[in-house]
């Protein structure tokens, strides 16, 4: 899972103007959205020559979520195993990316979970200081 150089971070996002549970041509639009955020933030981190691993999450991981299924795969939630120093990066990435909807971040460190949630630019700034912070406390853990 996440050793003391990587962060774990689930990205959930929402769009309020889809009802992938009910319509099924918004589920086909919100699994795009998936994807197309599961490839750009691959892409990103290659970039970044990040090590790290992005992936979807099947349904079989996590049974008890309510969110909607394309094939075995649950829109809307994304992983991401990244060092410390490109998580605060990868948080403002998919902030742009998702603009106007509601994202929902879990950062799990050292055993430890933050889980932050932000749904306009000022929310999401307010979300990723409290992510530094949580990230310097962590390395402080680690290190001390």
């Amino acid at each position: 899972m996440v050793n003391t150089s990587n962060i774990e971070l689930i990205i959930q996002f929402d769009d309020p103007d889809l009802d992938p549970e009910s319509d099924p041509d918004d589920k086909d639009e919100m699994n795009q959205l998936t994807q197309n955020l599961y490839k750009q933030v691959g892409q990103f981190m290659e970039d970044l020559d990040e090590e790290g691993a992005v992936r979807r999450v099947r349904e079989t991981e996590v049974p008890e979520l309510s969110k909607p299924v394309v094939g075995e795969f649950i829109v809307g939630i994304l992983t991401a195993e990244v060092n410390w120093e490109n998580i605060i990066a990868l948080m403002r990435f998919v902030g742009h990316r998702l603009s106007g909807k509601t994202i929902e971040m879990k950062v799990e460190a050292n055993g430890k979970r933050l889980e932050v949630k932000a749904s306009s630019e000022q929310e999401l700034l307010i979300a990723i200081q409290a992510a530094q912070k949580f990230i310097a406390a962590s390395k402080e853990d680690t290190n001390g």
